[in-house]
C-alpha cells in the first residue's frame, strides 16, 4: 500500500513539474472513475454497449450478482440478449444469468437456444441454466442432447443436470448415455442414475437395461437431487461472513454477546481488554 502511494505522489509529481496541471487533473480524475464502485445502472449501460463485447459480456455477470440483477425487467434483458446478441461469450453470459435468476419467464428461451444455437459454450450454459429454470418439457431437451449433441461438455451437463428430474422417461436415455466414448459424459450418467433410482450398476449398459425393464418403479430407492443456488458474493463477503458466523458460534458456546475489544501491547501482543 505504501509502495502504491509513493508511486502517485511521483507520477503527480511528474506530472506538475512538466506543467501539465490537466494532465494532472485528469490522471486523478480517471483514477476516481476507476475505483468509484459501479452501480446496477452502470452495469446495465454496459450490457448495452453495441461496440464492445466484452463489455456486455461483463455488465451482465457483475448485474446478475446484484438484487437488481434478478427482477423481471433484467430478466427480459437476459432473454433478448440470448436470442439476438452476435457474441457467443455474451449469450453464454446471459443463459448463465438466467439460471441464476431463476426465473421461470427464461425456460423458452434456454429450451430454444439449447436446441438451436450454433455454439457449444452457450448450449452448455444453456443445459446447466436448466438445473434451476426448469420447464416442463426441458427433460425432452436434455435427454435429446445428451445423446446427440456434438459436443461432449454440453452432454456432460445434460447429464448433470437431469439429476434434478425426476421423470422415467429420462432413465433411457442415461443409460443409453453409458455407452458413451467419452469417460466423463458416462461418469455423469452413472452418478445422475445413482441418484435417481438408488441402484448402481457400475457402467453397464446392459444390467442397467435388463433391471429397468423388470422394475415397475424405478424410482423408488432414489430422489431428485435438491438444487442449491450457487454463490454469488465475492471472496472478500465470504471471508467476512465466515468469520462472523464462527464468531457468533464462539458467542453461543461462552455466553458472550459482546467480546471485548482486542487491543495490542507494546510487544505487539493481541490481549482482550
Amino acid at each position: 500500500m505504501i509502495q502504491i502511494a509513493r508511486l502517485m505522489i511521483l507520477i503527480w509529481i511528474a506530472l506538475s513539474v512538466g506543467g501539465c496541471k490537466s494532465s494532472v487533473d485528469q490522471f486523478f480524475a480517471d483514477l476516481d472513475k476507476k475505483f468509484k464502485p459501479k452501480t446496477p445502472r452502470d452495469y446495465v449501460k454496459q450490457m448495452l454497449n453495441v461496440r464492445d463485447a466484452d463489455q456486455r459480456r461483463e455488465g451482465i455477470d457483475e448485474l446478475i450478482k446484484t438484487p437488481t440483477g434478478r427482477i423481471e425487467a433484467s430478466v427480459r434483458i437476459y432473454i433478448l440478449i440470448l436470442k439476438s446478441d452476435r457474441d457467443a461469450q455474451v449469450r453464454s453470459a446471459a443463459a448463465r444469468a438466467l439460471g441464476l435468476a431463476r426465473a421461470p419467464q427464461g425456460g423458452p428461451a434456454l429450451l430454444r437456444a439449447l436446441s438451436k444455437d450454433r455454439s457449444g459454450l452457450v448450449r452448455l450454459e444453456c443445459a446447466k441454466a436448466l438445473a434451476a429454470v426448469r420447464p416442463l418439457d426441458a427433460p425432452k431437451s436434455l435427454t435429446k442432447h445428451l445423446t446427440g449433441d456434438p459436443d461432449k461438455d454440453v452432454r456432460m451437463a445434460c447429464a448433470r443436470t437431469l439429476v434434478y428430474y425426476g421423470d422415467r422417461e429420462i432413465l433411457q436415455p442415461l443409460i443409453t448415455a453409458l455407452g458413451d466414448p467419452e469417460f466423463g459424459v458416462v461418469y455423469e450418467a452413472h452418478t445422475t442414475l445413482k441418484q435417481l433410482t438408488g441402484q448402481s450398476f457400475n457402467d453397464d449398459p446392459a444390467r442397467w437395461h435388463i433391471w429397468l425393464t423388470k422394475t415397475s418403479d424405478p424410482l423408488a430407492g432414489g430422489a431428485p437431487a435438491k438444487y442449491s443456488p450457487p454463490d454469488l458474493r465475492s471472496w472478500w463477503d465470504k471471508v467476512l461472513g465466515k468469520n462472523a458466523e464462527i464468531q457468533k458460534r464462539k458467542n453461543a458456546e461462552t455466553g458472550t454477546t459482546n467480546p471485548a475489544p482486542i487491543r495490542s501491547d507494546r510487544y505487539g501482543t493481541n490481549k482482550h481488554e
